[in-house]
């Protein structure tokens, strides 16, 4: 089994390359934003990993900086922060 790193040791690419050093191949993966999306697809990259056809990677918050500008371009997923606020707000 797997334990998910830390963001602080995400941000350091020895435990990110380790943490996905043990994915198998085939292994579909959401990252919780663009950011860590972008830092799993550069460690994915360094490990000679393919992205999408070893690994199926999406992302949350669709910045397209981060996503489009990439050396492979991460699917991304918008979040409407200002919707899902009100909707709290009204339950």
């Amino acid at each position: 089994p797997w334990t998910l790193p830390t963001y602080g040791q995400l941000m350091r690419s020895d435990a990110l390359d380790a943490w996905a050093s043990q994915l198998p191949r085939g292994t579909g993966i959401v990252a919780a934003s663009d950011l860590i999306g972008s830092a799993l697809l550069d460690a994915l990259l360094r490990l000679g990993r393919h992205v999408p056809e070893d690994h199926a990677l999406v992302s949350v918050d669709n910045n397209l900086m981060r996503c489009e500008y990439h050396r492979v371009p991460i699917s991304s997923v918008p979040i409407d922060g200002i919707r899902i606020g009100h909707e709290a707000a009204r339950l």
